[in-house]
């Protein structure tokens, strides 16, 4: 083919040798750094030489050959792309209309460009996937740098039978997703369907548009693809599974600075009957919960649901609102918050579940790292790959950081549970318990709040539980302490231990009993006084303000309050003292306004009135404590370690009679 142009050149100018000719041909071949053929060199020298070269010299041009600046091109290939028609206003006011289409062969492609007639004749045809012959065209750059087949109202577009080799796929290398994602510009590239397609629609000038998201693995990495409008309607059927081929996206940066690979009208996108060599062995592999660090994106885990917390209403900065739920997750390796965004907020989940996550992105809050599902996330319910048997292992004490969370601990409580009500710096009332945990490496305080409060307060020392969600922290006394949260849930191990429950009568000196009976008298001696809650020390009122006199702190004030009562069990009854924390729970609400009156009299200790205890009086109890002698008095006193109310079916007042049960002023 170039020595039809060469004989042009030497036949329109005399004063050239051929080896002159030969000279610049190849000058132009060294120029292009090698990307031109003996005949595109040829063809850019016959334009700088102002010779004019026969139709007949280029029918058989490939498109490999194809240079800017060509005046007459025909070139014959496969159609792989076409976009929309499209209608446009020029400069001087006149319509005008335009039709792209991407044509191959076996050494390349090419963006043409139809205009006007052309164009809306082409619209009408069926023209992706047949072999066409462009003729009578030229080329121009185009935007992007590359060379475009332009066709005006000389130009021609006519179908022909197939021709045997030309292809239907341009034969370049499909990048990795890995290699895609250091591209600018233009890439071809195959991947595997990861998530299902989500469609959503915007509004734009001319009405709505439309914009589809997926994701795209293979063995190096994983990429979203973003295609518009027809194109987005022309893949809402993809599946999760599935082998696609991207030709001719446009890589681009995402508003969360990840790159994209974008599927315009000119792109070619499809799924593949089989799956290519590349692609038979990619698989998705979930992390482990223990290998997800913070700022983490595109994270995929799998773990069974330990918890689930109700879907909640939840207010932007921006002002609007949406929903989230959050559920609590475990594997073998450790226990972790996921927080569920918008339309996974409304999931039908259950605790038990296996689930799949895909493409969270995790935070780091107080060093407690947890994952979030947004929009490009994408949650599994029970999916295939069935998780064994879950085998948590609980940390020890121990091993426990100062601050984080969510952990898993297992342990004995070794005192009785302390309840009270407290108010928060919201000015809310709530339930709030305490105990002491054991395991076989520390001991340590755990606190609860709300409604985990009430539940742990039915717990009875010895009783072996393990604590779900529960978040380590530096305590006051220095050590680790743990507090529960919103999602924290509690499960005893085995039965409770027992404990033998004694007559008031059997009661002996200096030994442990139990008692089940009812209080049927209270003495105004009891009293209560203002301490520091961090360290339990007596608090001193300077001015308008509280001091401890220990730490120095001037808030987390407390109260401590010493009660005289007598219990009665129906074998006889015993005269007993209750202090702190223990008093605290039989007083309850009371609590709070007996604090705040010490506060307002400025009193470092207060008797309790007749109202408060005679709400006591009658009420059944299940005591836990020691017999023995008053050293002032010499009376036998049962000093309580433990008391807690017990339900009654019936009316307690009923078992003593109504005449026992009055008010000791002494």
């Amino acid at each position: 083919m170039s020595e039809n142009v060469i004989h042009a050149i030497l036949t329109h100018r005399k004063d050239l040798s051929r080896e002159e000719v030969l000279g610049l041909i190849e000058k132009k071949r060294a120029e292009s750094g090698g990307f031109l053929s003996d005949h595109g060199a040829a063809m850019l020298v016959a334009q700088d030489l102002d010779v004019e070269v026969e139709r007949s010299g280029l029918s058989g041009i490939r498109i490999r050959d194809i240079v800017s600046g060509l005046s007459d091109v025909t070139v014959t290939g496969k159609v792989t792309a076409v976009s929309t028609l499209q209608e446009f206003k020029r400069k001087d006011g006149s319509p005008g209309k335009v039709l792209r289409f991407v044509l191959a062969d076996l050494t390349s492609e090419v963006n043409c460009v139809a205009w006007d007639g052309q164009a809306e004749r082409l619209a009408n045809q069926q023209l992706e996937g047949r072999t066409v012959s462009v003729s009578h065209g030229y080329t121009r750059e185009g935007l992007g740098g590359s060379v475009e087949l332009f066709i005006g109202d000389r130009g021609q577009v006519e179908f022909i039978q197939e021709v045997h080799d030309l292809g239907g796929q341009p034969t370049g290398q499909f990048l990795s997703i890995a290699d895609a994602l250091k591209c600018e510009g233009e890439v071809d590239l195959v991947g595997i369907v990861k998530i299902p397609p989500r469609i959503t629609e915007f509004k734009r000038a001319d009405g709505l548009g439309r914009v589809l998201r997926t994701k795209l693995m293979d063995n190096t990495g994983r990429i979203t693809l973003v295609a518009w409008n027809e194109k987005a309607d022309d893949l809402h059927n993809l599946t999760v599974g599935k082998a696609v081929l991207v030709s001719r996206g446009r890589i681009k940066t995402s508003i969360n600075g990840s790159a994209e690979v974008h599927a315009d009208s000119m792109s070619r996108v499809e799924p593949l009957e089989s799956t290519p060599a590349q692609l038979v062995n990619v698989e998705l592999q979930p992390l482990k919960i223990s290998q997800i660090k913070a700022n983490m994106r595109d994270v995929d885990v799998m773990a069974r649901i330990l918890k689930v917390q109700p879907p909640m209403e939840v207010r932007r900065t921006t002002g609007d609102t949406t929903r989230v739920m959050r559920i609590l997750l475990g594997d073998d390796t450790g226990i972790i918050q996921a927080s569920l965004w918008e339309d996974k907020a409304e999931l039908n989940l259950e605790a038990g579940e296996t689930i799949l996550i895909e493409d969270a992105t995790s935070r780091e809050r107080l060093g407690e790292v947890s994952i979030s599902v947004g929009k490009a996330g994408a949650v599994t319910a029970s999916p295939k790959a069935e998780l064994k048997e879950l085998q948590l292992a609980p940390k020890r004490i121990t091993e426990l950081p100062q601050q984080g969370g969510p952990a898993f601990v297992e342990g004995t409580i070794v005192s009785p549970p302390s309840s009270r009500q407290v108010q928060t710096s919201k000015g809310e009332v709530v339930d709030f318990s305490e105990i002491q945990l054991r395991d076989d490496s520390a001991e340590c305080r755990v606190v609860f709040w709300r409604d985990i409060a009430k539940q742990v307060a039915t717990l009875r020392q010895g009783t072996k539980v393990r604590l779900f969600g529960v978040y380590p922290r530096l305590g006051f006394k220095g050590g680790v302490e743990l507090s529960s949260g919103p999602i924290t849930y509690v499960e005893t191990v085995g039965e409770q231990t027992s404990q033998r429950v004694d007559k008031i009568v059997e009661l002996k000196e200096d030994v442990e009993g139990a008692l089940h009976g009812i209080i049927i008298e209270l003495s105004s001696a009891s009293h209560a006084s203002p301490i520091c809650r961090r360290c339990g020390s007596k608090v001193e009122f300077q001015d308008d303000t509280t001091i401890c006199e220990q730490c120095q702190s001037s808030q987390d004030i407390d109260l401590s309050a010493t009660l005289f009562l007598r219990i009665d069990d129906g074998s006889g009854y015993v005269d007993a003292v209750v202090e702190s924390p223990e008093s605290n729970a039989l007083l309850a609400q009371d609590t709070k306004w007996i604090l705040r009156s010490l506060i307002e009299r400025k009193t470092p200790r207060i008797q309790l009135t007749v109202e408060t205890l005679s709400r006591l009086i009658g009420m059944k109890v299940l005591s836990r404590g020691v017999l023995g002698k008053d050293s002032k008095t010499g009376r036998t006193i049962f000093r309580v370690k433990e008391i807690r109310e017990t339900p009654s079916n019936s009316d307690p007042r009923g078992l003593l009679g109504r005449d026992l049960l009055k008010l000791r002023t002494t």
